[in-house]
């Protein structure tokens, strides 16, 4: 069918919550104004109904102001590398980018980092920020004198670390760096380690994207056994609210992360991170600091993506700009299904919903019962009360659970 040019000789409604779509569009002149949650806010030069990519349902309402000219273009359109005739999959994905950054800042603003993380182990000193780790940081150390081929020194460093600082959490990770470095490995046998111990258990995205690069580049695999994969400990803090961005995002390869932000003086609980799922791109496409806390209550795995790697990868792939446009607009409608949800009348209602939605995810990143109270916005003291029947309990470390094991 091709492109289509509209132009809109007054205001006109283009598409609303909970319509499919068929169509995408760009604002070649004039203005469009989206209604999310309530809350309004005008774009021009941006693309529009991107919803039809992942197939969704829309979550905003979009009013097209008189004089405004749009260009259509039909799903077929993006079987190409240029998009649509000039309109990139990066150009896309840094509209969607906008419209979320725009909902994250009506929600609350954004902290300094050092107000964030000071609040945040005020209420959770058990949690470390990753580099007052000393275990972590001695382990970026390994992987810089790897990457410098100081071999013998390398190895001396897992050894301090194993005598030393051991711990369970990056037992698998030592033993699999020992087995790199004395063997200073080549391309097959890092592709084959790679495969076993960090894309076997991968899910989703992560493990396209992992089996995407091996395939198109050896300088990858120096790259992920170099800096890129990291191991988190539990209870660590991986971004901070309010930190300036330092170039890269990330995506979670296994594992659960949540994320909170800091409205006042108490952490303000709002979702999780799943697997194969990529964040901090926001930050890394606007050049905004950190827009919210993404931390981990259990072990976790972390693939880092530079700024140069992202848009490499579109620019390379069509199937991974749609994939990374799509993880945003997941997040969007997470995000719109959880204030939704939180606006049901009746507390039990509220929590029987929410579990029914996201009590599968909740339990994999160890959501405890204060960041629960928080996101079903409701006291403490009544949340296990309305979470009888729901197949969810705490256990006795506050942490849900399935009420079965």
């Amino acid at each position: 069918m091709g492109m289509e040019k509209l132009f809109f000789e007054k205001d006109q409604l283009l598409y609303d919550v909970g319509q499919r779509l068929n169509y995408i569009y760009f604002i070649e002149e004039g203005n469009a104004v989206i209604n999310f949650n309530g809350k309004e806010f005008p774009l021009c030069a941006s693309t529009l109904g991107e919803w039809a990519l992942a197939d969704l349902e829309s979550c905003e309402r979009v009013m097209v102001e008189k004089g405004t000219v749009l260009l259509r273009y039909a799903l077929s359109e993006l079987s190409s590398r240029d998009c649509m005739s000039g309109i990139s999959f990066f150009d896309m994905l840094c509209s969607v980018t906008q419209r979320l950054n725009l909902m994250n800042s009506a929600l609350c603003e954004i902290s300094d980092s050092e107000q964030s993380v000071k609040i945040f182990k005020q209420n959770n000193p058990s949690y470390s920020y990753y580099y007052e780790n000393k275990v972590f940081s001695r382990m970026l150390n390994v992987k810089s004198l790897y990457r410098m081929m100081c071999y013998e020194e390398a190895y001396n460093e897992l050894l301090n670390i194993q005598a030393i600082d051991m711990q369970d959490d990056y037992s698998k990770e030592i033993m699999l760096w020992k087995a790199i470095i004395l063997s200073h490995i080549d391309y097959a046998k890092a592709s084959e380690m790679i495969k076993e111990n960090i894309i076997s258990d991968a899910r989703g995205f992560g493990r396209e994207y992992l089996e995407y690069r091996i395939k198109k580049e050896k300088s990858f695999i120096m790259d992920l056994y170099g800096k890129n994969y990291m191991h988190f400990p539990g209870r660590s803090i991986i971004i901070a609210e309010g930190e300036k961005c330092d170039g890269n995002c990330f995506m979670l390869l296994h594992g659960g992360l949540k994320v909170s932000r800091f409205p006042g003086k108490e952490a303000s609980f709002f979702s999780t991170i799943d697997e194969g799922e990529v964040f901090g791109e926001s930050s890394l496409i606007s050049e905004l600091p950190r827009q919210a806390m993404v931390y981990c209550e259990y072990p976790c795995d972390i693939l880092v993506l530079s700024s140069s790697t992202v848009r490499n990868t579109i620019d390379s792939s069509c199937d991974f700009g749609i994939r990374l446009i799509k993880n945003q607009l997941y997040r969007i409608r997470k995000n719109y299904i959880i204030n939704q949800s939180r606006k049901i009348t009746s507390q039990e209602e509220r929590i029987s919903t929410l579990l029914k939605l996201f009590g599968e995810k909740f339990v994999k990143a160890g959501v405890n019962k204060a960041e629960f109270s928080s996101i079903t916005n409701t006291s403490l003291s009544e949340t296990e009360k309305y979470m009888k029947g729901s197949g969810f309990l705490f256990g006795s470390d506050g942490i849900l659970a399935n009420e079965s094991h």
